[in-house]
């Protein structure tokens, strides 16, 4: 597990384990994670995302968790409209 301040950067392992590129591409991509000395860098290009960053703390938390999902409080989408019967 790894915490760090958003504007922190952290040192590629990518020159000590070769795979790693895609797990540092992995972390840029998805939270946000800054990381240097990157031996293949996709520069935020690895996934073709509709939200930058959807991981990140700040960004999962202003969206729903899954598509058609309501945020808590919204009580008029938790309970289905009544139809009248003729």
């Amino acid at each position: 597990r790894l915490s760090i301040l958003p504007d922190d950067e952290i040192v590629s392992i990518s020159d000590i384990y070769a795979p790693a590129w895609l797990y540092e591409n992995e972390m840029h991509d998805l939270f946000g994670v800054k990381v240097k000395m990157m031996s293949t860098d996709y520069h935020g290009t690895l996934y073709r995302l509709k939200n930058k960053t959807p991981y990140r703390k700040e960004t999962a938390a202003s969206q729903p968790e899954k598509a058609g999902a309501q945020r808590p409080g919204n009580v008029a989408a938790q309970q289905p409209e009544k139809q009248e019967e003729k």
